[in-house]
């Protein structure tokens, strides 16, 4: 083959979508397990907070409340509790999820 046609191939392989990135993306989207106590729960939210004794961003709901981390620091609603308004937090008060 020249190089011509090799450039050829290679473009073709570059382009082809990659089979299974968005089964990945999927799974990552919704978790249930906390990383902190290992529990799969259906109330894991991500935290993003600064409390420098929890290293883990996904928490459950009991979690979060043992180590007093704020629902204000919460940038998911996944839960089925969160979307639906049932999600309530014993530390703090609850941050309201605007639809």
């Amino acid at each position: 083959m020249s190089t011509d046609q090799n450039k050829v191939v290679e473009r073709k392989i570059k382009k082809a979508p990659q089979k299974g990135a968005g089964i990945e993306a999927d799974a990552q989207s919704m978790r249930n397990q906390c990383e902190l106590c290992s529990k799969f729960t259906s109330d894991v939210e991500h935290y993003q907070h600064n409390n420098r004794l929890v290293v883990k961003q996904w928490l459950c709901m009991k979690c979060a409340d043992t180590n007093k981390i704020s629902d204000d620091l919460r940038t998911t609603a996944q839960s089925t509790q969160a979307r639906s308004g049932r999600f309530l937090r014993e530390y703090g008060h609850t941050k309201s999820i605007k639809k």
